[in-house]
C-alpha cells in the first residue's frame, strides 16, 4: 500500500494497532543537490506518500513514487537523509539499502527522501547551486576550452529539460571566464535562492571567502574517499543506543565489539564471538538454531571495520537474566560517567542498580571488579603511570626548580629486566624555603598506609606548624614499608632539605612507629623526640591499667608545666596504682610531659595532631595510583599556599595571627583573677587565691615561673597581669613567630603549576616496574579503615559502641583468651588419650559435645602447667 497525499490532505497519526506497520515518506524533487562543500537541497517542491509498508519497503516502491511524481525511473537517484545518523545522507541504490530505511524511522514516522535528477548535477565549480544539464561532471573536474554558441543556446532553449517545471531555470545564462572555465550567472533566477540558503553559502556572516581555522573539512572532493559515503558509527552520540546496519563503519574492532555488545544486552540477548582476529569479527546468538548473526571485517588499506553480514532478527525469544555477555569490563564502560561523579558508591547499591537497569543477574564480585576497572579508566592504570614516572620527575624539576625529588629502585628478580620501583621522596622548593623562613623548629612525622592500586605501600609525611598554628606540610615519601631503613632514608633527605645542623634546637614528634626510634638514634640522635600522649595512653591501657582515675592522673602529669607539679602528679598516680606509676616512670618525661619540654620549639603540643590532620586531608589521594597520588598532594599544597596568601592579605601587618589572638583572649580572661605586686621595673609577683598560687614574672627576659610563657612564646595569665600593671601592650610580648608578617613571609613562596602529561619532557630512562609489595591478584577486599581503639567512639551517632576489654576462657576460666586458643585444651586432650578407654566420655554426653575435636598433630604444651 502506497498513497500519494493530495495538497489539502492531512498526515495520518498511525495510532491504531493496524497502522503501526506503516510510515510516511517526505519526497523532495524538482530541485538540485549541492554536493560540495556539504550536501544540501536547493529549490524544488515537496510531496508526501503515506501508508508505506514497513516490512516490504523496496526499490519498487521508490520507483513507483518516481512515476507518481511524473519522472522516468532511470533519471532519478535516491538519497535518504537520516536524523539518527546526525543528518547524514545515505545513497539508496540497492534493495538492501532500501530495506534498511525502516531502521532509521524517526519518532514522527516521517522519512525524508531526496530525488537527484541526473540531468542537473552540481559540481564544485557551481557554488550557487545550478549546474549544466548535459552530463554528470566528476568532482574537481572543470570544463575547459571555448564554449560553442550552439551549446550555449541549447542551454537557453525552451526545449530544456526543466521546461515542464514552469520554466524555472529558462533565464540562466552560461558564461566562460578568461581561462575557458564554464560558469553561470543568475540575473533572473535569484528568487529560487532563499535568504536561509544565502546565509549558509556566505557562512552566515556575509563573508563568502572567509577561512575558519577550526574547519578540518577540505573542499577537495577526493579527500577521505568521500565518493563512498558509508554511514559511520559515532561513539559520542550513539554510544548508549548504537545502530547496527549493513555497510556501517566503525573506527576499530573494539568500537564495533562495544556497539554490538551494548545493542544486544539492551535487548536481553546472549551472544558469542565466533571469530575475533585482526581482520574479522563475527558474533552469533548463543542458541544454535537462532538466525541472528553479524560479521564485520577491515576495509581495504584501512583500519576501519565495516559490517558485511547482518541478520537483525532473533528467532529465539528468551530474555537472558544470567547473561555472560555482561562482563565487568562492560559494566565499567557503561557506568563510567556515573562512577566518575559517585566514587563512594556503596558496592551493594551499585550491584543492585546495575541488576535493575540491565535486567540481569550481577554478582557482588562482578560489581567490585567493574568498579575497580572504571576507576582505573578514570585515573589510569598502575602500569601506565609508572611508565611515565620519569617524565613526571623531569616536569617537576622543570617547573619547580630547586625541588628535592629522589627515587630508589631495586634490582628486578628476573635478569635483563627493568628496575623495580621501591620509594620516592618529594619536598618542593617553596615548602622547604618557607619552613626555614618562618616556621618553628618542630616537625611531626607519621606514616599511613595507601589504599587502592598502591595498597601495601606506606606514605611517610613530615608536617610543621605555621605562624597561625596551622599545619604546614614539608615533605612526603612513598615507601614500601615502615622500617628502620625507610625511616632512615626519609630522615636523611629531610635533614638535608631543612638544614638541620644544630640538632639540640630541633624537636620532632611521632607516634613511635616501627623502626622510627632506631632511625632517629642513627640519623638525628641529638634532637628532642616527643611522643604522642594519646598513643602513650593506649599502650598504658594495653599494659592493663584501666579506669578514668588513672587516665586523668596520666594526663595531669603530661600537662604539668613545672617539675614540682609533675612530681606531685606522679605521687598521686602511685597512690592509685603503684604498678602503673612504675610503668610510667620507665618512660622518659622529656618525651611526654610539658614539665621537661625544651623551650626552643615554642610549642607545647602533646598530640601528633598535625600529622593526623594532614592524613585526613589526603584520604582521597591515598586511594590513587602513584602519579595521581603525587599530583593530588601537589595540587593540595599549591592551592593551600594560594588560599593562605589571600587570607593573609586581609590581616593587618604588625598584628598577631587570629588563632594566637584567641588563645591570648582566654589568658586575658583568666588574668583578671590575679593581683600583681611590683618588685622593680621588670619583675612582678602575681598573687593568686592562696599562697600556693603565687608566681614570679620577669618581663625583661619573658619568663614566668609556671613556664607556659617560656614553652609557647605566648604570655600566660600571670604574665598578662604583670603587663597590665606595667601599662604595656600585651601584643608586644608575643613571640615574633606568631606575627602576621611572619605568616606572610611563609606563604609568599609559590608552588608553580605543571602541564598535562602530553607536554611533559620525554625521558630516555627505562621506566621502572611497579613495586613488588603492591597488593596484586589477591582475593577479598583490602582493608580501608584503621582499627579504632577501645576508648574511641564508634561510627554510629545513635548507638553506643560495644566495649569488651577482655574475654574469659570457658575451659580454664582465665582471662585474655578463649577456648580455641587455650593452651590447657591440648594438655587435656593428650592426657585423655593416654588413659584407658574408660576415661573417655560417652558420645551422647553433653560435656563431650562441648569439647573441641582432637587434631592429629596436637601435643601437650610444656608451659601450660607446673611440674
Amino acid at each position: 500500500m502506497l498513497i500519494k497525499r493530495n495538497s489539502k490532505g492531512s498526515s495520518p497519526c498511525y495510532d491504531s494497532v493496524f497502522e503501526e506497520s506503516f510510515f510516511s515518506i517526505k519526497v523532495y524533487h524538482k530541485g538540485l543537490i549541492k554536493h560540495q562543500p556539504a550536501k544540501q537541497y536547493v529549490g524544488g517542491i515537496i510531496d508526501y506518500f503515506d501508508y508505506v509498508e514497513l516490512k516490504n519497503l523496496n526499490l519498487t516502491d521508490l520507483k513507483k513514487m518516481v512515476e507518481l511524481c511524473g519522472y522516468l525511473n532511470d533519471s532519478i537517484i535516491f538519497w535518504h537523509k537520516c536524523e539518527k545518523l546526525g543528518n547524514k545522507w545515505r545513497l539508496v541504490s540497492t534493495e538492501v539499502e532500501a530495506h534498511n530505511i525502516k531502521k532509521f524511522i524517526p519518532k514522527d514516522r516521517v522519512v525524508e527522501l531526496y530525488f537527484e535528477h541526473l540531468d542537473s548535477y552540481i559540481g564544485i565549480d557551481d557554488p550557487i547551486g545550478l549546474g549544466c544539464r548535459t552530463s554528470r561532471i566528476p568532482e574537481n573536474e572543470d570544463v575547459v576550452g571555448p564554449v560553442d554558441k550552439e551549446f550555449e543556446r541549447e542551454n537557453l532553449s525552451s526545449e530544456d529539460g526543466f521546461e515542464d517545471s514552469e520554466n524555472e531555470f529558462s533565464n540562466d545564462k552560461a558564461m566562460v571566464d578568461s581561462q575557458g572555465h564554464y560558469k553561470h550567472s543568475f540575473e533572473d533566477g535569484r528568487e529560487l535562492i532563499t535568504d536561509e540558503i544565502q546565509k549558509k553559502m556566505l557562512h552566515e556572516d556575509g563573508d563568502p571567502d572567509c577561512v575558519n581555522s577550526d574547519d578540518n573539512k577540505s573542499l577537495d572532493g577526493d579527500s577521505d574517499n568521500e565518493s563512498f559515503d558509508f554511514p559511520k558509527h559515532n561513539a559520542k552520540i550513539d554510544g548508549k543506543n548504537p545502530i547496527l546496519a549493513l555497510e556501517y563503519t566503525f573506527e576499530s574492532k573494539e568500537e564495533f565489539k562495544n556497539a554490538v555488545t551494548t545493542h544486544e544486552v539492551s535487548q536481553g540477548r546472549y551472544i558469542q564471538w565466533k571469530k575475533n582476529d585482526k581482520g574479522r569479527m563475527k558474533a552469533k546468538c548463543i542458541h544454535n538454531d537462532c538466525s541472528w548473526v553479524i560479521m564485520a571485517s577491515r576495509m581495504h588499506r584501512e583500519k576501519t571495520f565495516q559490517v558485511k553480514t547482518y541478520n537483525p532478527s532473533h528467532s529465539c525469544k528468551n530474555w537472558h537474566h544470567y547473561n555472560k555477555t555482561i562482563t565487568s569490563s562492560f559494566i565499567a564502560r557503561t557506568y563510567l560517567d556515573r562512577i566518575k561523579h559517585n566514587r563512594g558508591w556503596k558496592m551493594s547499591e551499585f550491584r543492585d542498580t546495575v541488576s535493575v537497569e540491565l535486567k540481569a543477574h550481577v554478582t557482588l564480585t562482578q560489581a567490585r571488579m567493574a568498579m575497580r576497572k572504571a576507576i582505573a579508566l578514570l585515573d589510569g592504570s598502575l602500569k601506565d603511570q609508572f611508565a611515565i614516572l620519569w617524565d613526571y620527575v623531569h616536569e617537576i624539576d622543570k617547573t619547580n626548580p630547586g625541588t628535592s625529588i629522589y627515587m630508589k629502585f631495586t634490582d628486578n628478580e628476573m635478569p635483563n629486566m627493568p628496575y623495580r620501583f621501591q620509594r620516592v621522596y618529594l619536598c618542593f622548593a617553596a615548602c622547604k624555603e618557607a619552613f626555614k623562613v618562618g616556621c618553628r623548629r618542630i616537625v611531626g612525622v607519621d606514616g599511613c598506609w595507601l589504599k587502592g592500586p598502591m595498597y601495601g605501600n606506606q606514605l611517610l609525611t613530615a608536617v610543621g606548624l605555621d605562624a597561625n598554628n596551622n599545619i604546614f606540610p614539608v615533605a612526603y615519601a612513598v615507601v614500601e614499608r615502615e622500617t628502620k631503613e625507610t625511616w632512615s632514608w626519609f630522615l636523611t633527605h629531610l635533614a638535608g632539605d631543612l638544614e638541620i645542623d644544630d640538632q639540640e634546637s630541633w624537636t620532632f614528634m611521632s607516634d613511635k612507629q616501627k623502626g622510627l626510634v632506631e632511625a632517629f638514634n642513627e640519623i638525628l640522635p641529638y634532637v628532642d623526640h616527643r611522643f604522642c600522649v594519646r598513643h602513650l595512653h593506649n599502650n598504658f591501657k594495653k599494659a592493663g591499667f584501666f579506669g578514668l582515675s588513672l587516665k586523668n592522673a596520666l594526663w595531669a602529669a603530661a600537662n604539668a608545666t613545672t617539675v614540682e607539679f609533675f612530681k606531685i602528679c606522679m605521687e598521686k598516680m602511685h597512690e592509685l596504682d603503684a604498678e602503673a606509676a612504675v610503668w610510667l616512670n620507665e618512660k622518659p618525661p622529656t618525651e611526654w610531659s610539658k614539665s621537661h619540654f625544651s623551650t626552643g620549639a615554642k610549642c607545647d603540643v602533646l598530640l601528633n595532631n598535625m600529622c593526623e590532620c594532614f592524613n585526613s586531608m589526603i584520604l582521597e589521594a591515598r586511594n590513587k595510583p602513584i602519579i595521581t597520588l603525587l599530583e593530588k598532594l601537589r595540587y593540595l599544597l599549591m592551592a593551600r599556599f594560594q588560599a593562605n596568601r589571600e587570607k593573609a592579605e586581609r590581616w593587618n601587618s604588625g598584628d598577631i595571627c587570629p588563632r594566637i589572638k584567641s588563645i591570648l583572649h582566654k589568658n586575658e580572661s583568666a588574668a583578671a583573677a590575679f593581683i600583681p605586686k611590683k618588685s622593680n621595673q621588670w619583675n612582678y609577683e602575681i598573687l593568686g587565691a592562696s599562697i600556693a598560687d603565687n608566681w614570679a614574672v620577669d618581663l625583661q627576659n619573658r619568663k614566668c615561673s609556671c613556664r607556659k610563657w617560656t614553652i609557647t612564646g605566648i604570655p600566660c595569665k600571670h604574665a598578662i597581669s604583670a603587663i597590665w600593671a606595667k601599662n604595656d601592650v600585651v601584643l608586644d610580648y608575643v613571640d615574633d613567630c606568631y606575627k602576621v608578617d611572619t605568616y606572610k613571609r611563609i606563604y609568599e613562596k609559590t608552588i608553580f603549576p605543571i602541564n598535562g602529561s602530553q607536554l611533559w619532557p620525554k625521558s630516555n630512562k627505562v621506566p621502572p616496574l611497579p613495586p613488588r609489595f603492591v597488593r596484586q591478584n589477591k582475593r577479598g577486599r583490602g582493608q580501608k579503615l584503621r582499627r579504632r581503639e577501645q576508648d574511641e567512639t564508634g561510627s554510629s551517632r545513635t548507638r553506643m559502641k560495644k566495649k569488651q576489654i577482655s574475654v574469659n576462657c570457658s575451659l580454664c576460666h582465665e582471662p585474655g583468651h578463649n577456648i580455641r586458643t587455650c593452651k590447657f585444651k591440648n594438655y587435656v586432650q593428650s592426657e585423655v588419650g593416654a588413659y584407658d578407654s574408660a576415661f573417655w566420655m560417652p558420645p551422647t554426653s553433653s560435656i563431650s559435645k562441648k569439647l573441641p575435636v582432637r587434631r592429629a598433630n596436637s601435643r601437650p604444651s610444656q608451659d601450660c602447667f607446673d611440674t
